[in-house]
């Protein structure tokens, strides 16, 4: 996500150049929606390495910081349900601004009230269908049973960071904010998969290496956030293969829901 930044610029001298290695798709932070709008642009503007993509926004903040918005009080802290970094009002209102103006939508959204609130928004406020406009979720740490069913409805990317699973060890920071029995409710992916959500693994450069990601997966603590080696190898690296645009919201993805249903996330 950019905001403030001459990165855009930067990746498109470097195409322009033919210096670019890697494809690019650049998230704008919420208050560009006008600025991109005047000069005509809209998600997939661009060339084949440098993109427009979604336009984002927050809604909740962290675990670690207990801002994180829960529906349940933190384990540690009995007082506290975390907080709106953007409130939902705020947030319906900027979905359907950036829908209407022909944009793809992605949330950031850990705690299990925020993943509804952004749900809520996407069906009561886009001006798109959210499953051919592939809006996304980021996060999605804590999403209960009705949040999987519905990203599963309605096509809503899961766009996800199995290297967060190692805060879900026994002593772990998921412990310590949540209790052990929200611990293993975190991070569902065995269970979004076998819903039918689409997953996309991405880093949150922590680190940039899609096999960390991979080894948590398939090494997650429980039974309900873990995926075979060949499941989580395809969700985190389908990038390279058939399945590589659909998270990114490109018109040539290809539907599958065979052996896994994945949208792996690019760029």
């Amino acid at each position: 996500m950019v905001r403030d930044s001459h990165a855009p610029r930067v990746y498109r001298d470097l195409d322009a150049a033919g210096e670019l290695t890697a494809r690019v798709r650049i998230n704008y932070w919420s208050d560009h929606v006008d600025a991109l709008g005047e000069v005509g642009l809209a998600t997939n503007a661009g060339s084949d390495m440098v993109r427009v993509g979604a336009i984002k926004s927050y809604t909740d903040g962290s675990l670690g910081g207990r801002t994180a918005r829960l529906s349940e009080p933190y384990a540690d802290d009995p007082e506290e349900t975390g907080q709106w970094v953007v409130d939902p009002e705020e947030l319906r209102e900027t979905v359907a601004a950036a829908t209407d103006a022909g944009f793809q939508f992605t949330a950031h959204a850990i705690g299990d009230e925020a993943i509804a609130a952004v749900l809520d928004a996407y069906a009561d406020t886009s001006r798109t269908d959210s499953g051919e406009a592939r809006h996304r979720i980021e996060h999605v740490e804590l999403a209960d049973d009705e949040a999987i069913e519905r990203l599963a409805d309605t096509g809503v990317v899961a766009s996800v960071q199995p290297n967060f699973l190692k805060w879900a060890d026994e002593g772990g920071l998921y412990e310590d904010r949540l209790g052990a029995e929200r611990t293993a409710e975190t991070n569902r992916y065995r269970e979004m998969l076998d819903a039918g959500v689409r997953l996309a693994f991405g880093s949150d450069g922590m680190p940039m290496d899609p096999l960390v990601g991979v080894h948590h997966a398939v090494n997650a603590p429980a039974a309900g956030q873990r995926l075979t080696i060949t499941e989580a190898l395809m969700v985190g690296t389908r990038v390279v293969a058939t399945e590589s645009t659909h998270a990114a919201s490109t018109s040539s993805y290809r539907s599958s829901r065979s052996p896994v249903s994945a949208a792996p996330k690019c760029g």
